[in-house]
């Protein structure tokens, strides 16, 4: 018995379905096998287009055409990874954190990078309390990377002090190495560091990160 022409084109619709959907789990476990992803993060790039190069039109490498379920079928598979434990947003925050640390970032970067993955607090919080008595040795370890010998002088410590705001340290953390450095002299410097701290991270990681975060690969774990 011959099928209609409706039900060749549902066939066929799904067929194409099928193959998108399987491309896209082909991708995120590419994606997945070189580092930890966020669910925010996978989700951007499984849903990214590239540009045509002609006007007005729009090509995509990886799909062929717009399909106007992609959305759908990119949160299903987000949800079936989450599932098999292929995708964790638990082991993304603890290997971000423990890089970044590596790398000489402080607390207030590691939060606002986080939160643009729209990690939970609780997560970030809970992850971010196995260092919380180490942020102050690192300050000062990054200060002597950077600079070598303690300051010399009340603005050279100023600029040193800038630097490590820059690098998310909290006045705290850079408070205690002056006041062991130069005891109450360096306490107004301390006192303007978490007004203007959340400005120079912001600016810093919207320079810089993505492109370390997309240059990183680590051993291959995933494999579909």
């Amino acid at each position: 018995m011959s099928k209609s022409p409706e039900s060749l084109a549902e066939l066929n619709t799904t067929s194409q379905d099928d193959c998108l959907y399987q491309k896209l789990r082909g991708k995120a476990y590419y994606l997945l096998s070189r580092r930890e992803h966020s669910a925010c993060e996978l989700r951007r790039k499984l849903l990214y287009k590239p540009p045509s190069k002609l006007p007005g039109k729009s090509h995509d490498k990886l799909h062929g055409k717009s399909h106007d379920d992609q959305p759908e079928m990119v949160e299903r598979l987000l949800a079936e990874l989450a599932e098999q434990n292929a995708q964790s947003d638990f082991r993304f925050t603890e290997q971000h954190c423990r890089r970044r640390f590596h790398g000489g970032r402080g607390p207030v970067k590691l939060r606002y990078e986080l939160s643009q993955h729209q990690i939970a607090q609780l997560l970030i919080d809970s992850v971010m309390s196995d260092y919380a008595t180490k942020w102050s040795a690192l300050a000062a370890e990054v200060r002597q990377r950077k600079f070598g010998d303690a300051p010399a002088s009340y603005h050279a410590w100023a600029k040193q002090s800038r630097f490590l705001q820059q690098r998310g340290f909290t006045s705290e953390h850079i408070g205690r190495y002056a006041e062991s450095n130069f005891g109450d002299g360096c306490a107004d410097i301390d006192d303007h560091v978490d007004d203007h701290a959340d400005e120079h991270v912001v600016d810093e990681h919207a320079a810089a990160d993505e492109h370390e975060h997309d240059s990183e690969a680590d051993n291959p774990r995933v494999t579909p």
